[in-house]
């Protein structure tokens, strides 16, 4: 069994003309995509399908490997936006690819060590025009949480960050064992569908990072007491040897929106949950 995880490193370091430079591959491989969808929408195409002779009809400076991811990420907001349709009962509405993001095959870049002030550099090559792309990044903590995963050659390049996949083998998918439900809060970590309540101390230690100011010593010293709290309740309250399966609410958004039972104050408190990443720990812990 397999876990994925992704983590985005910063595009900061970019000189002004390698910004431009990266800025204007990627519009032309936005008008590209537009294309393939338009030559895509309405008719059954794999990825098998997308020969040279497809790939290859609309004009552009890009390379044939560029235009084949160009052709695939098409192909995928098409399907996209037929299952999606199939889901709601409606008509499938023409998606149109924003010029955000690439979404980049092994084909083009390569990851290699960092050398003078930068930890790795991404490296795009076969872009077209003979264009060559040094890419300087620096690894965070949340990157580092996955040194010993194996890390994706495909990667997803936006405008202000690229995005790196990981996998772990994590053995065989257990067969054996209860399934539990988990709701994560805030006046306790965890609720379980055994009616269990876990971890009172979370409110009033993100009530502690909230009276500190932001980014001084102080206010990192209480984010990392969350985060060992976090930690310690996730590994040390749930018979993890016993469970087969972990059901957990998705964090995800949380501060978005005006819910009338939502205010900023909950949305700013359950956000410190939704930094500290509380959900992925679950999976990885099973």
């Amino acid at each position: 069994m397999k876990i994925t995880r992704s983590s985005k490193t910063t595009l900061k370091f970019l000189t002004q003309k390698k910004r431009d430079l990266l800025y204007g591959i990627m519009d032309e491989y936005s008008r590209l995509v537009n294309i393939f969808i338009l030559m895509f929408w309405d008719k059954d195409l794999k990825i098998s399908d997308l020969t040279k002779e497809i790939t290859n009809l609309p004009e552009s400076w890009l390379s044939a490997r560029m235009r084949q991811c160009a052709a695939r990420e098409a192909l995928g907001m098409v399907a996209g936006a037929g299952k999606k349709a199939t889901v709601k009962g409606e008509d499938p509405i023409k998606p149109v690819h924003s010029g955000r993001k690439m979404i980049l095959s092994a084909q083009i870049v390569a990851i290699e060590n960092g050398r003078n002030s930068f930890d790795l550099w991404l490296v795009l090559c076969s872009i077209g025009n003979n264009i060559k792309l040094y890419i300087p990044l620096k690894r965070h903590r949340h990157f580092n949480w996955f040194r010993d995963w194996k890390i994706s050659n495909t990667v997803i390049v936006h405008r202000d960050y690229v995005q790196f996949s990981f996998e772990k083998e994590t053995g065989p998918e257990k067969t054996e064992g209860k399934s539990l439900g988990v709701d994560v809060g805030i006046n306790h970590l965890l609720a379980t569908s055994d009616k269990e309540l876990i971890g009172s101390q979370v409110k009033p230690l993100i009530d502690i990072i909230k009276r500190k100011k932001q980014n001084s010593k102080a206010y990192i010293r209480a984010r990392k007491t969350l985060s060992y709290y976090l930690h310690k309740i996730v590994k040390d309250s749930l018979s993890w040897k016993s469970l087969r399966l972990v059901v957990v609410e998705k964090l995800q958004g949380l501060k978005k929106g005006k819910q009338p039972d939502r205010g900023k104050a909950f949305r700013k408190t359950r956000s410190q949950l939704e930094l500290q990443g509380t959900a992925e720990y679950y999976s990885d812990a099973l």
